[in-house]
């Protein structure tokens, strides 16, 4: 299962992609991407056998706790053994949801692909935002990044307990 936002235009779609491809070259898996959003130009590029769900509405307060309730349905009703989440988005209602299905053994790795200290604060609550990460990042099984830069950013925010965790 791959969490995210959205497809619309960006590095973290394009990669998804580039993972699905791969996957479905080298492995026999079934690929489920749940998106906030279903919306995006690389929609259109998603192999037909992968599924891509989204909530059917949103609302303008709350939207996130939505959000949150319908991946705990969507990983209940589709099992997966192992989710990518990219970024704060798509990796804290996992990790939250995941809680909620304590008995389900499901890994999660995080794709962190920006300098999250300088990216939260183009985002709405950056403190809220910083806050969570670095409550629920450490329960990830693992963080993929793309630079040491990057790495040493998410250990001033989380400690450097993550260090571990991280793969460069």
């Amino acid at each position: 299962m791959i969490v995210f936002n959205d497809m619309s235009l960006g590095g973290i779609q394009k990669k998804t992609l580039d993972i699905i491809r791969y996957v479905q070259k080298h492995q026999n898996r079934k690929i489920i991407i749940c998106l906030r959003n279903k919306k995006g130009i690389f929609l259109k590029q998603l192999p037909k056998n992968v599924t891509c769900v989204s909530p059917k509405f949103h609302t303008a307060k709350f939207d996130m706790f939505w959000f949150i309730f319908w991946l705990i349905i969507q990983i209940y009703k589709y099992h997966p053994r192992r989710i990518l989440s990219f970024m704060d988005l798509g990796s804290i209602p996992t990790i939250l949801s995941l809680r909620f299905l304590f008995w389900r053994k499901v890994k999660v790795t995080i794709g962190e692909d920006i300098l999250t200290s300088k990216y939260v604060y183009t985002e709405t609550f950056p403190k809220l935002r910083l806050y969570l990460i670095k409550l629920f990042y450490p329960q990830a099984d693992n963080i993929l990044v793309q630079t040491t830069a990057q790495k040493n950013d998410l250990c001033r925010i989380i400690g450097n307990k993550i260090s571990p965790k991280i793969i460069k």
